[in-house]
Protein backbone atom coordinates (compact mmCIF):
# COMPACT_ATOMS: atom_id res chain seq x y z
CA UNK A 1 0.00 0.00 0.00
CA UNK A 2 2.43 2.70 1.30
CA UNK A 3 0.31 5.62 0.12
CA UNK A 4 -0.92 6.80 3.51
CA UNK A 5 -4.47 5.54 2.91
CA UNK A 6 -4.71 3.76 6.23
CA UNK A 7 -7.78 1.53 6.39
CA UNK A 8 -8.06 1.49 10.18
CA UNK A 9 -8.80 4.46 12.42
CA UNK A 10 -5.70 6.19 13.80
CA UNK A 11 -6.28 9.26 15.98
CA UNK A 12 -4.60 12.58 15.28
CA UNK A 13 -1.63 13.57 17.37
CA UNK A 14 -2.37 16.31 19.93
CA UNK A 15 -0.96 19.74 19.15
CA UNK A 16 0.34 20.45 22.66
CA UNK A 17 4.06 19.76 22.32
CA UNK A 18 5.88 19.60 25.66
CA UNK A 19 9.23 21.41 25.45
CA UNK A 20 10.78 20.36 28.76
CA UNK A 21 13.32 18.76 28.74
CA UNK A 22 13.08 18.62 24.92
CA UNK A 23 10.20 18.59 22.39
CA UNK A 24 8.01 15.53 22.97
CA UNK A 25 4.48 14.18 23.28
CA UNK A 26 3.03 11.52 25.55
CA UNK A 27 -0.34 10.15 24.45
CA UNK A 28 -2.21 7.72 26.69
CA UNK A 29 -4.66 5.31 25.03
CA UNK A 30 -3.30 6.34 21.64
CA UNK A 31 -4.98 3.69 19.49
CA UNK A 32 -8.72 3.01 19.47
CA UNK A 33 -9.43 0.20 21.92
CA UNK A 34 -10.66 -2.29 19.31
CA UNK A 35 -7.63 -1.77 17.07
CA UNK A 36 -5.21 -2.00 19.97
CA UNK A 37 -6.74 -5.27 21.11
CA UNK A 38 -6.53 -6.77 17.61
CA UNK A 39 -2.88 -5.78 17.33
CA UNK A 40 -2.09 -6.96 20.86
CA UNK A 41 -3.68 -10.36 20.25
CA UNK A 42 -1.44 -10.93 17.24
CA UNK A 43 1.70 -9.19 18.41
CA UNK A 44 4.72 -10.94 16.85
CA UNK A 45 5.90 -13.74 19.13
CA UNK A 46 9.13 -13.51 21.07
CA UNK A 47 10.50 -16.39 18.99
CA UNK A 48 9.78 -14.63 15.69
CA UNK A 49 11.40 -11.42 16.94
CA UNK A 50 14.48 -13.10 18.42
CA UNK A 51 15.01 -15.47 15.49
CA UNK A 52 17.62 -18.21 15.60
CA UNK A 53 20.28 -16.31 17.54
CA UNK A 54 20.66 -16.71 21.28
CA UNK A 55 19.30 -13.86 23.39
CA UNK A 56 20.52 -12.43 26.69
CA UNK A 57 18.61 -11.32 29.74
CA UNK A 58 16.80 -7.99 29.30
CA UNK A 59 18.03 -7.46 25.74
CA UNK A 60 16.41 -5.33 23.05
CA UNK A 61 15.29 -7.22 19.93
CA UNK A 62 13.07 -6.00 17.09
CA UNK A 63 11.93 -6.62 13.51
CA UNK A 64 12.08 -3.95 10.82
CA UNK A 65 9.12 -2.83 8.75
CA UNK A 66 11.04 -3.87 5.63
CA UNK A 67 11.31 -7.46 6.89
CA UNK A 68 7.67 -7.65 7.97
CA UNK A 69 6.34 -6.17 4.73
CA UNK A 70 8.62 -8.42 2.69
CA UNK A 71 7.77 -11.64 4.51
CA UNK A 72 4.05 -10.91 4.79
CA UNK A 73 3.61 -13.08 7.91
CA UNK A 74 1.39 -10.62 9.79
CA UNK A 75 -2.34 -10.03 10.03
CA UNK A 76 -4.20 -7.51 7.90
CA UNK A 77 -4.35 -5.12 10.85
CA UNK A 78 -0.61 -5.37 11.46
CA UNK A 79 0.20 -4.95 7.78
CA UNK A 80 -1.93 -1.80 7.52
CA UNK A 81 -0.61 -0.48 10.82
CA UNK A 82 3.02 -0.86 9.74
CA UNK A 83 2.37 0.60 6.31
CA UNK A 84 0.85 3.70 7.84
CA UNK A 85 3.89 4.40 10.01
CA UNK A 86 6.22 4.23 6.99
CA UNK A 87 3.98 6.40 4.82
CA UNK A 88 3.75 10.01 3.68
CA UNK A 89 0.63 10.29 5.82
CA UNK A 90 2.58 9.59 9.02
CA UNK A 91 5.28 12.12 8.09
CA UNK A 92 2.56 14.72 7.54
CA UNK A 93 1.08 13.87 10.95
CA UNK A 94 4.48 14.38 12.58
CA UNK A 95 4.98 17.68 10.78
CA UNK A 96 1.61 19.00 11.95
CA UNK A 97 2.88 18.99 15.52
CA UNK A 98 6.68 19.10 15.28
CA UNK A 99 7.58 21.41 12.37
CA UNK A 100 8.51 24.34 14.60
CA UNK A 101 10.42 22.12 17.01
CA UNK A 102 12.35 20.40 14.20
CA UNK A 103 13.39 23.73 12.71
CA UNK A 104 14.49 25.00 16.11
CA UNK A 105 16.48 21.87 17.00
CA UNK A 106 17.94 21.41 13.50
CA UNK A 107 18.07 24.81 11.83
CA UNK A 108 20.18 23.60 8.88
CA UNK A 109 18.15 20.52 7.97
CA UNK A 110 16.19 22.12 5.12
CA UNK A 111 19.21 23.81 3.55
CA UNK A 112 21.22 20.59 3.87
CA UNK A 113 18.54 18.46 2.19
CA UNK A 114 17.78 21.29 -0.23
CA UNK A 115 14.02 21.57 0.24
CA UNK A 116 11.38 22.43 2.86
CA UNK A 117 10.36 19.75 5.36
CA UNK A 118 6.97 19.35 3.72
CA UNK A 119 8.60 18.46 0.41
CA UNK A 120 10.89 15.73 1.74
CA UNK A 121 10.53 12.48 -0.17
CA UNK A 122 9.56 9.58 2.09
CA UNK A 123 10.56 5.92 1.90
CA UNK A 124 10.91 2.75 3.92
CA UNK A 125 14.16 2.26 5.81
CA UNK A 126 16.08 -0.60 4.24
CA UNK A 127 14.02 -0.58 1.04
CA UNK A 128 14.02 2.91 -0.42
CA UNK A 129 16.29 5.86 -1.07
CA UNK A 130 14.57 9.06 0.07
CA UNK A 131 15.14 12.30 1.94
CA UNK A 132 13.47 10.72 4.97
CA UNK A 133 13.31 6.98 5.61
CA UNK A 134 10.79 5.62 8.10
CA UNK A 135 10.67 2.45 10.15
CA UNK A 136 8.10 0.79 12.41
CA UNK A 137 9.74 -1.99 14.42
CA UNK A 138 7.74 -4.30 16.71
CA UNK A 139 10.13 -5.44 19.40
CA UNK A 140 10.73 -6.65 22.91
CA UNK A 141 13.07 -6.41 25.82
CA UNK A 142 13.61 -10.05 26.71
CA UNK A 143 12.69 -11.37 30.19
CA UNK A 144 14.96 -10.07 32.94
CA UNK A 145 16.79 -12.76 34.89
CA UNK A 146 17.78 -10.17 37.51
CA UNK A 147 17.22 -6.49 38.26
CA UNK A 148 18.73 -4.56 35.35
CA UNK A 149 18.19 -1.76 32.87
CA UNK A 150 18.12 -2.51 29.17
CA UNK A 151 19.77 0.85 28.48
CA UNK A 152 20.74 3.84 30.58
CA UNK A 153 20.73 7.51 29.58
CA UNK A 154 21.58 8.01 25.91
CA UNK A 155 20.54 9.81 22.74
CA UNK A 156 19.54 8.09 19.53
CA UNK A 157 21.60 7.87 16.35
CA UNK A 158 22.43 11.38 15.03
CA UNK A 159 20.80 10.49 11.69
CA UNK A 160 17.47 10.02 13.49
CA UNK A 161 15.20 13.05 13.18
CA UNK A 162 12.39 11.83 15.40
CA UNK A 163 11.74 8.76 17.48
CA UNK A 164 8.74 7.16 19.08
CA UNK A 165 7.74 4.24 21.26
CA UNK A 166 4.31 2.62 21.48
CA UNK A 167 3.90 0.21 24.37
CA UNK A 168 2.06 -3.12 24.16
CA UNK A 169 2.36 -4.31 27.75
CA UNK A 170 1.04 -7.79 28.36
CA UNK A 171 -2.09 -7.85 30.58
CA UNK A 172 -0.46 -10.44 32.85
CA UNK A 173 2.79 -8.49 33.19
CA UNK A 174 2.90 -7.53 36.88
CA UNK A 175 6.61 -6.71 36.95
CA UNK A 176 8.03 -3.45 38.22
CA UNK A 177 10.19 -1.01 36.26
CA UNK A 178 10.71 -0.56 32.54
CA UNK A 179 9.47 3.03 32.54
CA UNK A 180 10.88 5.55 30.06
CA UNK A 181 12.99 8.26 31.70
CA UNK A 182 13.51 11.65 30.08
CA UNK A 183 16.65 13.46 31.20
CA UNK A 184 18.35 16.81 30.91
CA UNK A 185 22.10 17.43 30.87
CA UNK A 186 23.79 18.64 34.04
CA UNK A 187 26.70 19.97 32.00
CA UNK A 188 26.79 22.40 29.09
CA UNK A 189 29.41 20.28 27.31
CA UNK A 190 28.23 16.65 27.60
CA UNK A 191 30.63 13.86 26.67
CA UNK A 192 29.39 10.55 25.27
CA UNK A 193 30.80 7.05 25.32
CA UNK A 194 29.72 3.70 23.89
CA UNK A 195 27.10 4.04 21.19
CA UNK A 196 25.73 7.35 22.48
CA UNK A 197 25.71 6.87 26.26
CA UNK A 198 25.94 9.30 29.17
CA UNK A 199 26.88 8.72 32.79
CA UNK A 200 24.06 8.88 35.32
CA UNK A 201 25.91 11.58 37.27
CA UNK A 202 25.96 13.83 34.19
CA UNK A 203 22.18 13.86 33.68
CA UNK A 204 19.05 14.50 35.72
CA UNK A 205 15.67 12.79 35.40
CA UNK A 206 12.97 15.31 34.46
CA UNK A 207 10.07 13.03 33.58
CA UNK A 208 9.04 9.41 33.95
CA UNK A 209 6.64 7.83 31.43
CA UNK A 210 5.15 4.62 32.84
CA UNK A 211 5.45 1.44 30.79
CA UNK A 212 1.69 1.21 30.18
CA UNK A 213 -0.38 -0.41 27.46
CA UNK A 214 -1.26 1.76 24.45
CA UNK A 215 0.97 4.65 25.51
CA UNK A 216 2.78 6.56 22.75
CA UNK A 217 5.89 8.67 23.34
CA UNK A 218 7.13 10.77 20.41
CA UNK A 219 10.09 13.17 20.43
CA UNK A 220 12.44 15.19 18.23
CA UNK A 221 15.88 13.63 18.41
CA UNK A 222 18.86 15.86 19.18
CA UNK A 223 21.92 16.01 21.41
CA UNK A 224 19.53 17.08 24.19
CA UNK A 225 17.00 14.25 23.72
CA UNK A 226 18.46 12.07 26.47
CA UNK A 227 16.33 9.13 27.53
CA UNK A 228 16.69 5.70 29.10
CA UNK A 229 14.77 2.88 30.74
CA UNK A 230 14.33 2.46 34.49
CA UNK A 231 15.59 -0.86 35.94
CA UNK A 232 13.27 -3.82 35.50
CA UNK A 233 12.86 -6.24 38.35
CA UNK A 234 13.36 -9.96 37.72
CA UNK A 235 10.51 -11.09 35.46
CA UNK A 236 9.55 -13.84 33.04
CA UNK A 237 7.64 -11.36 30.88
CA UNK A 238 8.97 -9.54 27.84
CA UNK A 239 8.61 -5.77 27.62
CA UNK A 240 6.77 -5.19 24.33
CA UNK A 241 7.27 -1.97 22.42
CA UNK A 242 7.15 -0.62 18.88
CA UNK A 243 10.02 1.60 17.77
CA UNK A 244 8.83 4.30 15.35
CA UNK A 245 11.57 6.38 13.72
CA UNK A 246 12.43 8.72 10.88
CA UNK A 247 16.00 9.13 9.65
CA UNK A 248 17.76 11.68 7.43
CA UNK A 249 21.11 10.62 5.96
CA UNK A 250 21.90 13.76 3.97
CA UNK A 251 24.81 15.53 5.63
CA UNK A 252 25.95 12.46 7.56
CA UNK A 253 24.11 13.29 10.77
CA UNK A 254 21.99 16.02 12.33
CA UNK A 255 24.40 16.66 15.21
CA UNK A 256 27.79 15.60 16.52
CA UNK A 257 28.49 13.56 19.65
CA UNK A 258 31.53 14.83 21.60
CA UNK A 259 33.31 11.67 22.78
CA UNK A 260 34.74 10.96 26.22
CA UNK A 261 38.44 10.33 25.55
CA UNK A 262 39.40 9.97 29.20
CA UNK A 263 40.83 6.72 30.56
CA UNK A 264 37.45 5.85 32.12
CA UNK A 265 35.70 6.65 28.85
CA UNK A 266 38.01 4.34 26.91
CA UNK A 267 37.46 1.54 29.44
CA UNK A 268 33.70 1.98 29.22
CA UNK A 269 33.89 1.93 25.42
CA UNK A 270 35.70 -1.41 25.49
CA UNK A 271 33.14 -2.87 27.89
CA UNK A 272 30.27 -1.56 25.77
CA UNK A 273 31.69 -3.00 22.58
CA UNK A 274 32.15 -6.36 24.30
CA UNK A 275 28.65 -6.33 25.84
CA UNK A 276 26.69 -5.12 22.83
CA UNK A 277 28.97 -5.64 19.84
CA UNK A 278 28.89 -1.92 18.99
Amino acid sequence: MRDGQFKLAIPKLPNEVVLDPYPHLVVNNFLPKALYQKLAEHYPSDASIIGKTKSRSNERRQISAAALLRDGEVTMEWNSFIEFFVSQGWWEAVLRVFTEAIRKEHSLIESTVGKPLGEFSVGVRGLDKADLVLDCQPGINTPALKRSTVRGPHVDNPVELFGGLLYFRLPEDDSEGGDLLLYKHRKSNPLFWGKAELREKDVEVVKRVPYASNTLVLFVNSINAVHGVSPRMKTKHSRRLINIIGEVYEGGGLFNLPRDRSYLGRVQNRWYQYRYGW
